[in-house]
């Protein structure tokens, strides 16, 4: 029945668009979606960008002349629709929608899509022309050719028009999204994948040439590290190509302009050090605070941060330091062989007065906590910024901690993971990470918590885990069923998004 409504609505749609004049044809080719349809013509259609947006929005306000003309450029391509959230709450709930305005693709057949890009015509043009291209695109030597005169990277594989590694690499187009994809047919009996970098003009070929040796998350990496740029401005959709990527980054800070001998130098380490650094400039004007961030003076230019591979910790080469050829690959091959010392710049520790029910530390108690002899210790690491944290540190974790008070053989605390008073040995890929670590007669124990925190798994953790036994502690009076809080992503910053909508 639903399915009928949809058609016939559609149907009338596209009658009263025929009947209109050109100036009205406008309010046609964006169509507005609720709770009634939205299933439906989300799947109907082969590309659907949709806009989430809130009446009272002043973002969203400021893109709606650019999203009527960017429509009207594009009607012919794909379908352009848009979702009043505060009309619609269950759809942009289902569409995790955290803030206003969001932009979404949908294509047939390939997973969804969020625009991360500027919100000017021709920007959401160019990632919705790009967008509408197949997965692979048959080409020809000669036209591979041309596209190296270009400045742009892109993959080649040559095969068997029917060889089941291009149904593959489809599968793979949208996690290497700033590539794109070219088959050469051929009547070889392996198949053979090369990316091109255009900015360094290199061809590299991947090692693996049947189905069974190919592994499609070590070819992501292999092709994201041999395509990346070799000495760029750093850029919001640069950073996130390396957000998962177990590489250094090193940060150029300048002002003006580079020296062609610094320019030279750096792209010269990017291809020496490939898969093992990536390199980035950043110019002073975009943001000192972020120079300061990156724990510089401000005062000098240039100089050089280096960003730890778990994205976390930093090494700061000294100010004076002269930069040249030889200074810069012994700094390097010094963080490499681990012998650079790594820059801690130590948080104040916590007044008394300021604790809460969970103890929270700073790198001035962090290492006497987790080495404390004859105790089982829970720590906690979490980001204070991020409302996932807040949650778990004031309801489940707090609850925790109060059962636990009378327990002399445990103690529990957390700290905060974005700053410099964690070192790196600790695996913080997600947030909040709990471990318990114990110490009892010689034996020392750290065991890893898989799940996310409430109060009755993580009282079951550390029953199951303590080398300290003890009886359960009876459960707080009066308590109430925690709410549900969705998994957490990472520990970036962009994960950690407030609950509460806003404007973007």
């Amino acid at each position: 029945m639903k399915i009928f409504f949809f058609i016939t609505l559609l149907v009338v749609v596209l009658a009263e668009v025929d009947n209109t004049t050109q100036e009205d044809k406008r309010s046609f080719e964006i169509f507005t979606l609720n709770n009634n349809f939205y299933g439906n013509f989300i799947d109907h259609e082969d590309m659907v960008f949709v806009k989430y947006y809130a009446p009272w929005c002043g973002h969203c306000k400021a893109l709606k002349p650019i999203y009527e003309n960017l429509a009207k450029e594009l009607y012919n391509k794909l379908k352009f629709a848009e979702v009043n959230c505060e009309e619609s709450k269950e759809i942009c709930e289902k569409e995790g929608i955290e803030g206003y305005p969001t932009l979404i693709l949908f294509r047939k057949g390939r997973s969804k899509k969020v625009y991360g890009g500027e919100r000017n015509i021709e920007a959401m043009k160019k990632f919705l022309e790009n967008e509408s291209l197949p997965p692979i695109i048959e080409s020809t030597k000669e036209a591979i050719e041309e596209l190296k005169k270009k400045e742009n990277s892109f993959v080649i594989i040559k095969s068997e028009a029917d060889d089941q590694i291009r149904n593959k690499l489809v599968e793979l187009v949208d996690e290497l999204d700033y590539l794109h994809f070219y088959a050469l047919n051929t009547e070889m009996d392996n198949f053979e994948i090369s990316v091109y970098n255009g900015d360094s003009k290199e061809l590299f070929t991947y090692e693996a040439t049947t189905l069974d040796k190919f592994n499609g998350t070590e070819f992501i990496d292999w092709a994201n590290t041999k395509t990346f740029p070799l000495f760029h401005q750093v850029n919001m959709p640069l950073f996130r190509r390396i957000e998962n990527l177990p590489v250094y980054t090193l940060w150029y800070f300048y002002q003006g302009t580079i020296p062609k001998v610094h320019e030279d130098l750096f792209r010269g380490l990017a291809k020496k050090y490939n898969g093992k650094f990536i390199f980035f400039s950043f110019n002073k004007v975009i943001s000192e605070d972020q120079v300061k961030h990156m724990h510089h003076t401000g005062n000098v230019y240039p100089v050089i941060s280096v960003i730890h591979t778990n994205k976390r910790n930093m090494y700061v080469m000294d100010e004076e330091a002269t930069i040249d050829e030889e200074t810069i690959n012994k700094y390097i091959e010094s963080i490499l062989n681990g012998t650079a010392q790594l820059y801690y710049q130590l948080s104040d520790p916590i007044k008394p007065e300021d604790q809460k029910d969970v103890f929270k530390l700073t790198g001035h108690n962090f290492n006497e906590f987790v080495t404390t002899k004859g105790k089982d210790s829970l720590i906690i690491f979490c980001v204070e910024r991020a409302d996932m944290c807040k949650y778990f540190l004031t309801t489940p974790l707090a609850k925790v901690a109060k059962r636990m008070q009378g327990i002399d053989t445990f103690q529990m605390a957390w700290i905060d993971a974005s700053t410099d008073d964690v070192s790196p040995e600790w695996n913080l890929n997600i947030i909040p990470k709990i471990y318990l670590v114990s110490e009892k007669d010689g034996e020392t124990k750290k065991v890893e918590m898989n799940e996310m925190p409430s109060e009755e798994n993580t009282m079951k953790f550390i029953m199951e885990n303590a080398l300290f036994k003890f009886e359960m502690p009876a459960p707080l009076p009066e308590e109430k069923k925690e709410e549900e809080v969705p998994e957490s992503d990472s520990d970036s910053e962009e994960a950690e998004k407030p609950k509460e909508k806003k404007e973007l």
